[in-house]
C-alpha cells in the first residue's frame, strides 16, 4: 500500500512462499493541502524508502521477497475495501522494476516518455486514453472504477527545494580568518556547515581558507548538501639567497646569521597583510676534492686536491690524503681572498664477493636449517643444483631446496651441489660458480 501517510509491504520471511511479514514505515510529513507533491516509495530487499519532491524523508529496514496475490491493483482506493479512497487529485503514476535512487527520482519527477528502463506501469491521465498504460504493455491497462481520486489532465507545478544563491568571500590575507560564506534567505529554511547546528541565519563568518560541507533544510526536513572551499590569496613573500665564508656571517634585517639555513621574518605590508622575507644562506662551494668515487679494488686510493695548502678535518700532514676505508672525506681550503671554503668526497671500496655455503642441513620442519642455500651479502641472484651421488639430477632452481625429489623426502647422505652466482662488481656482471658436497641429516 502507497498512501501519502504510510507506505506498507507484506514479504515473505523464507523464499516466495509460506510465513509472512508485514511492514509499514510511517510518513510523518507536513503536506499543505490544495498544494502538489511529489511522492515515491522504493523496496531493494533490505530498505524501504519514501521521498517527497525528490528527497528522503523517512525509512526503515525491512528483508524478504513481496507477497504475491491476485487481487487487481487499484489507484485511488483499495481493491478490497472500496469505501477507502484518496481524497485529492492524482496527476501521474508511475510502476517501475526495479529500485530508483534517490538521484534518479529527482531528475524525472516530470513527465516521462513512456520507454524509460524499468518503467512497466506509467498513466499520465493527459489525454482520452486516461485509464491505459503508456509504456505499451498492454496486461497493465486498467478501467475506471466507482469513486476513488479525481483525475487531472494539466501539467501541475511542483515545489522543488532547491540550493539557493551562494556567495563565499575568500580571507583578505593568506591564513586568515575573515571569509565568510552567506547564502539567499529563503522562508522556512535552515542551514548548517560543516557539522555546525542548523540556523536560520543564511551567513556565516569568521572563516578559514579550507573546504566545508554546506547542508541546507527545508521544514519538511529535506536536506540538500553543497561542497565548498574558501581558499587563500597568494603569500606576499620575498627569497633572498646568500653565500658566506666559513667563519663569516651576514647582517639581514636586524639580525646576524653565520649558519647555513632557511630564515624568515614577518613585515606587515600596505594592505595590513603579512609579508614573509625569506633568507636562504650557504656556505660558498669550492669543488677541489673531486667526484664522489666508487674503488673496484682491495688497494688504497690516494685523494689529491685540485688545490694546494688545503687543511684537512680531522689535520694530515700532506696536501694529498691515501685512504682505504670507504668514507666521507672532508677538506677546507682558503682562496686569494682569504675566504675559507669547505668540500668532501665520498670514497666507496666495493668488496669482493664473500659467499657462505652450508656443508649441512636437516629438513624435519622444525624451523632450524631446512632448506640449503648460500648465504650472500647483498641477496645476488644464483641457481642451485642438485645431484646424488650418480650424478641424477634431483633439484634445479634459484631458490633453497627442502631436501626432496618429486614431492618426497631424500633419503639421508652426501649430495653433490654446483652453484652459479651472479653479481654486478663496479658495472661489470660477473659469474661465480661453487662445487661441493652437501650432507642431509635428519
Amino acid at each position: 500500500l502507497f498512501r501519502a501517510y504510510s507506505f506498507e509491504i507484506t514479504t515473505y520471511r523464507s523464499g516466495n512462499s509460506g510465513t509472512t511479514s508485514y511492514y509499514n514505515l510511517p510518513i510523518n510529513f507536513n503536506y499543505e493541502l490544495n498544494k502538489w507533491y511529489h511522492c515515491a516509495a522504493t523496496y531493494d530487499g533490505s530498505m524501504m524508502r519514501y521521498y517527497v519532491n525528490g528527497c528522503l524523508i523517512a525509512e526503515t529496514p525491512a528483508r524478504g521477497n513481496l507477497r504475491q496475490n491476485d487481487h487487481h491493483t487499484a489507484i485511488g482506493n483499495r481493491h478490497v475495501r472500496t469505501d477507502e479512497q484518496f481524497w485529492g487529485w492524482m496527476d501521474e503514476i508511475r510502476i517501475w522494476q526495479r529500485v530508483r535512487s534517490e538521484e534518479e527520482i529527482q531528475a524525472n519527477m516530470f513527465e516521462l516518455k513512456g520507454n524509460e528502463a524499468g518503467l512497466i506501469g506509467y498513466y499520465n491521465f493527459n489525454d482520452s486514453r486516461r485509464k491505459e498504460n503508456i509504456t505499451g504493455r498492454t496486461e497493465f491497462d486498467g478501467r475506471k472504477g466507482a469513486g476513488g481520486a479525481p483525475l487531472s489532465y494539466d501539467d501541475n507545478p511542483i515545489d522543488i527545494f532547491e540550493s539557493p544563491e551562494i556567495s563565499i568571500t575568500d580571507p583578505t590575507c593568506f591564513g586568515g580568518d575573515d571569509g565568510s560564506v552567506s547564502l539567499l534567505s529563503e522562508p522556512n529554511t535552515t542551514y548548517s556547515l560543516s557539522g555546525n547546528d542548523f540556523t536560520t541565519n543564511p551567513v556565516f563568518e569568521n572563516l578559514f581558507a579550507r573546504e566545508y560541507l554546506l547542508r541546507i533544510r527545508s521544514t519538511d526536513l529535506c536536506i540538500i548538501e553543497d561542497s565548498i572551499e574558501l581558499t587563500n590569496p597568494p603569500i606576499i613573500q620575498s627569497i633572498f639567497k646568500e653565500e658566506i665564508c666559513i667563519g663569516s656571517s651576514i647582517d639581514f634585517m636586524g639580525q646576524t646569521f653565520d649558519t647555513p639555513g632557511w630564515y624568515e621574518e614577518k613585515l606587515t605590508a600596505a594592505n595590513g597583510c603579512d609579508s614573509l622575507v625569506v633568507l636562504n644562506l650557504k656556505f660558498k662551494t669550492l669543488e677541489f676534492l673531486g667526484k664522489d668515487t666508487f674503488i673496484c679494488s682491495s688497494e688504497p686510493f690516494q685523494i689529491q686536491p685540485s688545490k694546494n695548502q688545503v687543511e684537512w678535518l680531522p689535520p694530515q700532514s700532506t696536501n694529498s690524503l691515501t685512504v682505504s676505508e670507504s668514507g666521507t672525506y672532508v677538506a677546507e681550503y682558503e682562496d686569494e681572498e682569504g675566504c675559507l671554503l669547505r668540500d668532501s668526497i665520498t670514497i666507496e671500496f666495493v668488496e669482493p664477493l664473500e659467499v657462505y655455503i652450508p656443508s649441512a642441513f636437516s629438513p624435519n620442519n622444525d624451523g632450524i636449517n631446512d632448506e640449503f642455500q648460500p648465504y650472500l651479502p647483498k641477496g645476488e641472484t644464483y641457481w642451485i643444483k642438485i645431484m646424488d651421488r650418480w650424478g641424477n639430477f634431483l633439484y634445479h632452481s634459484n631458490a633453497p631446496w627442502d631436501g626432496s625429489f618429486r614431492g618426497k623426502p631424500v633419503p639421508i647422505g652426501v649430495y653433490i651441489y654446483s652453484i652459479e652466482i651472479e653479481k654486478d662488481y663496479c658495472g661489470d656482471i660477473q659469474t661465480v660458480q661453487e662445487n661441493g658436497d652437501l650432507t642431509i641429516i635428519r
